[in-house]
């Protein structure tokens, strides 16, 4: 008889078995567990950058540009029957080179005449388009044009006067040809570097009557506000308000003046210049409801033929409008005296160079140039920066400034520096010819 065994499974194989189970449960686990670190700590949200942007535009400021009789003789080539202004900007056009919007009041009617004889000074200025050019190529190249003068020479002087304005291809704001041109572009809007300027312009009065609503921006209250609306409709980042007003030669705002300055800053305005006192009056910073606005409410004569004290005396006002991520300011403010020169040239001394000799004393040429007794030529005008210009006579270096012109040069200094002085919101412009110079002295 034979024996049978049955065949037992080997107990290797079964453990096998198990850690093959284990080792696919481990892998699965491993990969759901690296999937889900995967999104948690290796994938994390890139946070937003929010990239930081500064936009700048650099502005200058300027007076009454008149042209008296003096003047327009002066630049009068009788053999050309032309007019030749430009070394009345010679010695100040530098302080423009950089400078994106220089804006002058411009206040004199404009015509082109066959003859010199058919111009006219003041009371009812005529002067020829030769003055815009000068004017222009010295880079002040925006104008103010609503003053108490504008009408001088009627409607159609007014219109004459802005077509020549707009052959030399300079903006401007505050007159208008037509109502459509009052209804479509009631203000200027200047553009540079991402910075949207909007420029009005009113005056309190003119000398003759305009003939109709829209020729002329008088100051209305109603009128600024709805313009000035009007500018913050558009998105303008800075609203910009020039007005010619005030009362002649003060040197002090009127409380006409000053109210008018803060009904015009309530409605909104960001800058308030001033022009029409034919001397310059003081600056201040107002705050507005936390909002800060910059007032210079005369910034005087930058070239005419008012020579006598304070009258012969402006400024070129600069600053900055910063617009950074956003939200626009003005910054580094300064002001820099100016003075109007009146050299003789002819061969003998008819009447003697104006000079200041004493706080009252009121200098001029008296008349001479409208009796005949000097030549229109025989005058020279030049604007010139009050510092520089008593640096370049102390080291010799401009030799057609004499004596008396220095002490003048001394005098605007002094009462320029001490009517407006420094403050933390602006300051007298120092260069390496003024930075020595002190307010209220020469050091």
């Amino acid at each position: 008889m034979g024996l049978s065994f049955r065949k037992r499974k080997k107990p290797y194989k079964i453990i096998l078995i198990i850690v093959v189970i284990l080792l696919i449960g481990g892998l699965g686990l491993y990969l759901m567990v690296n999937k889900q670190s995967k999104v948690l700590v290796y994938k994390p949200d890139k946070p937003t950058i929010v990239k930081s942007t500064t936009d700048t535009v650099k502005l200058s400021f300027v007076g009454d540009l008149l042209m008296h009789s003096a003047e327009r003789k002066s630049g009068f080539l009788s053999d050309k029957n032309t007019y030749d202004f430009s070394t009345f900007f010679q010695g100040i056009k530098q302080y423009f080179i950089e400078k994106d919007f220089v804006i002058g009041s411009f206040e004199t009617p404009v015509k082109k005449e066959k003859s010199d004889n058919l111009y006219s000074g003041y009371p009812a200025f005529k002067s020829p388009p030769e003055f815009i050019q000068a004017i222009n190529n010295a880079g002040i190249n925006v104008f103010v044009t609503s003053n108490n003068h504008v009408l001088d020479q009627g409607s159609k002087g007014a219109i004459e006067t802005m077509n020549w304005i707009e052959k030399y291809n300079i903006p401007y704001t505050g007159t208008y040809k037509s109502l459509q041109d009052r209804q479509t572009k009631p203000i200027l809007f200047l553009e540079k570097n991402n910075i949207k300027l909007a420029l009005l312009n009113y005056t309190q009065m003119t000398n003759m009557a305009a003939p109709n609503q829209y020729m002329v921006n008088y100051i209305d209250i109603e009128k600024i506000k709805k313009d000035i609306d009007f500018a913050k409709r558009s998105s303008a980042d800075v609203v910009l308000v020039w007005l010619h007003f005030g009362n002649e030669y003060e040197r002090h705002p009127s409380e006409n003046q000053k109210k008018i300055v803060n009904d015009v800053a309530k409605l909104g305005a960001d800058i308030i210049i001033g022009s029409h006192p034919h001397v310059i009056q003081p600056m201040e910073v107002l705050n507005i409801d936390g909002r800060k606005v910059f007032v210079a409410y005369s910034l005087g004569n930058f070239i005419s033929n008012q020579y006598w004290r304070y009258s012969t005396d402006g400024l070129i006002l600069n600053m900055e409008i910063q617009k950074v991520n956003g939200k626009t300011e003005f910054k580094n403010i300064n002001y820099l005296p100016t003075v109007v020169v009146r050299e003789y040239h002819g061969s003998e001394t008819k009447n003697e160079v104006a000079v200041k000799l004493n706080d009252k004393s009121s200098d001029f040429i008296t008349g001479a140039i409208s009796r005949g007794v000097l030549k229109g030529n025989e005058i020279k005008f030049r604007v010139l920066g009050v510092g520089q210009a008593i640096y370049d006579y102390e080291h010799k270096i401009d030799k057609n400034l004499t004596d008396k012109d220095y002490i003048r040069l001394k005098t605007t200094w002094d009462d320029t520096t001490t009517l407006i002085g420094e403050t933390e919101d602006y300051k007298i412009f120092r260069d390496e010819k003024t930075k020595g110079f002190g307010i209220g002295n020469i050091k």
